[in-house]
């Protein structure tokens, strides 16, 4: 019995044999036995997915958990390939549904690029993969931020119209978005100030007047124009400096006065070095004294002066009279740091509170016109000047901050000076390698010669100037492969040869370290048997069956065995109490012999009706 076509799927055959004896008293003799063949499936086809490329579009404001694609090739296992623990999608392993794991932010990442392969079951397991790419809509989830939350600036009284006070300026991160700016509040009377819509330019459109009003607090709004409408206000103060412009007026436009006619005649008078360095003066007939220069509180705080007052008797008479002067402070002198320019290094693990810094300014004015206050990303302290960290630090995020600090005084006008502030993030060790994908799955012939490559496995690192090493930890019986960097890579290749009967398949553990931190991944390595199936290059013909011998079977050789290496023929022989199936190989070295010389055979017996059975070596030749 031979199989005389191919079969390309499971199925199941039922019949009868009937075998006939040659006898003619009284009759022909015969007896038939039910056959029952099973074929059994074979994993000979690889999974296909209906796409090789798939292509989605998704809104940036979709809910975790929603579905977005669906990969649907029978019963198979999925999985993604080529994405990392920040990717925002997963896959059912089962039903192949992609779904969305965490919110999705278009302004941070736009599109999205991964792999999906579909495993079957079979042994080994067959798979398949296709691409996918997803692109984020944009939405309108953020809105227009002022890159100052206060402005401030200073303006002369007689300043012409039309002159640039200051622009503000606020970003919105959404796609294409268009920002508009309009004066909120703050514009007495809606007359003095006027911001273009679209560059958010404040010019003065009436004159000023320092006498009727000093300072200006405008509240300034951004708005987007996005479904909903979004905004975002700062506020910007305006100081109007005053300008001699008032020339001085009586208090009445005419005053009447008496003297009497025997005043004393007297004179009044410095003497040398008693006149405060030069700074005062005396009036000779009143005794007013008056200032002869400016002065500066910050210099000289308080005089002592002595005035005489002298007769005109002869000879003349003097009394002196000691004044004390104090100089009241004024603001006039503004804040002064040190440098223009600060920088400051900080470790990126420095705790929330940690003091990175101390930025201080000096006002040589007294009293409340000396304290500061600061505006900055960083906490500071407005009467220490220390700088602490507000946040956790991320150098892989941001590796230098930029900011301003100011110091303002709170003298009327208040004055103010500013300083930059340069903070660099250093690197420390805080991130681990990860692997790129956390299974590799490989097939490998088994005459492999030593040192093919079976698999690139990464990691990446994301700490600066990481080395990353790899190194086999498990799985790794006999040793038989091993592992060595390349670039920022692990190549895994064959080190001993292997042996498809003592192993057929290899879970190798891989480890990446940078040193201190590691991660794992597996590599699933297939061993396929190299040996030739035997299979006949063409199909043959059993020749009629031998009433000699009894042999439902015959030989199955031919000339075609002539080429072949190894070849098994069989031979089914039945009794009424056993059926013995005999097989037997050729050398393989090549059939030599004739026909009748017999190659090696055995033989193997079962009794119907039990579960006994056994091998022997045939008595005689079998062909």
């Amino acid at each position: 019995m031979f199989i005389v076509s191919s079969i390309v799927f499971w199925c199941r055959f039922v019949f009868q044999v009937e075998a006939t004896d040659q006898g003619k008293e009284p009759s022909p003799r015969s007896a038939t036995v039910k056959v029952h063949i099973t074929v059994l499936d074979e994993n000979d086809n690889v999974p296909q997915f209906s796409e090789k490329r798939y292509v989605v579009a998704v809104k940036e404001d979709v809910r975790p958990h929603s579905k977005i694609l669906r990969v649907n090739n029978a019963r198979l296992e999925y999985r993604l390939t080529g994405t990392s623990s920040d990717t925002p999608f997963v896959i059912n392993s089962a039903t192949g549904w992609v779904t969305v794991k965490s919110t999705l932010d278009r302004e941070a990442v736009e599109h999205y690029f991964f792999g999906v392969e579909a495993r079957d079951y079979g042994m080994p397991p067959l798979s398949a993969t296709a691409s996918v790419t997803i692109t984020v809509m944009d939405v309108n989830d953020n809105r227009p931020e002022f890159l100052q939350k206060e402005y401030y600036a200073r303006l002369n009284e007689d300043a012409a119209v039309g002159t640039s006070v200051v622009t503000v300026t606020a970003v919105d991160r959404d796609v294409n978005s268009a920002v508009t700016y309009q004066i909120t509040g703050g514009n007495t009377r809606n007359r003095f100030f006027r911001i273009d819509p679209a560059t958010g330019a404040i010019t003065l459109q009436a004159e000023l007047d320092y006498e009727d009003q000093m300072t200006y607090t405008l509240a300034i709004t951004a708005k987007d124009n996005g479904i909903p409408q979004k905004s975002d206000t700062t506020y910007v103060e305006v100081n109007v400096n005053d300008v001699n412009d008032n020339a001085p007026q009586f208090v009445s436009p005419r005053y009447q006065g008496t003297v009497s006619e025997d005043a004393p005649h007297l004179r009044y008078t410095f003497q040398n070095g008693e006149d405060g360095d030069g700074d005062f003066t005396i009036e000779p007939t009143s005794g007013i004294v008056r200032t002869v220069r400016r002065l500066d509180r910050e210099s000289v705080p308080f005089y002592e002066l002595t005035a005489y007052a002298v007769d005109r008797g002869v000879p003349p008479q003097r009394t002196p009279v000691h004044i004390q002067v104090t100089v009241l402070d004024v603001n006039d002198n503004a804040p002064v740091f040190p440098a223009d320019d600060f920088e400051v290094l900080v470790k990126e693990n420095s705790a929330v509170g940690s003091v990175v810094a101390q930025i201080t300014a000096t006002d040589p004015d007294e009293g409340a016109n000396a304290q500061i206050i600061s505006d900055t990303p960083f906490v500071i302290n407005s009467a220490t000047g220390w700088v602490t960290v507000k946040s956790t630090l991320d150098r892989e995020a941001v590796e230098h901050y930029f900011f301003g600090v100011e110091a303002r005084d709170y003298g009327m006008p208040p004055l103010s000076a500013t300083a930059s502030v340069t903070i660099t993030v250093m690197d420390v060790n805080d991130n681990r390698p990860e692997f790129l994908q956390k299974e590799y799955y490989a097939r490998l012939n088994e005459d492999a010669a030593v040192g093919t490559s079976v698999v690139t496995v990464t990691a990446v690192d994301r700490d600066v100037n990481s080395a990353v090493t790899y190194q086999i930890t498990g799985g790794n019986t006999r040793n038989r492969f091993a592992i060595s960097t390349a670039g920022s890579a692990g190549l895994l290749s064959l080190a001993l040869p292997l042996d498809y009967k003592q192993e057929r398949r290899y879970v190798l553990t891989v480890t990446a370290s940078d040193r201190t931190l590691h991660d794992t991944c597996q590599v699933h390595i297939n061993i396929t048997d190299a040996k030739p199936t035997g299979l006949f290059s063409r199909a043959l013909t059993i020749p009629s069956v031998s009433m000699r011998t009894g042999l439902l079977g015959a030989p199955l050789w031919s000339s075609a065995l002539q080429t072949m290496t190894s070849v098994k023929m069989l031979e089914l022989r039945t009794t009424s109490r056993t059926t013995s199936l005999s097989f037997g190989s050729i050398p393989p070295r090549g059939w030599t012999s004739s026909p009748g010389s017999s190659p090696r055979s055995s033989i193997w017996t079962t009794r119907p009706g039990t579960s006994t059975s056994s091998w022997s070596r045939p008595r005689r030749r079998l062909w």
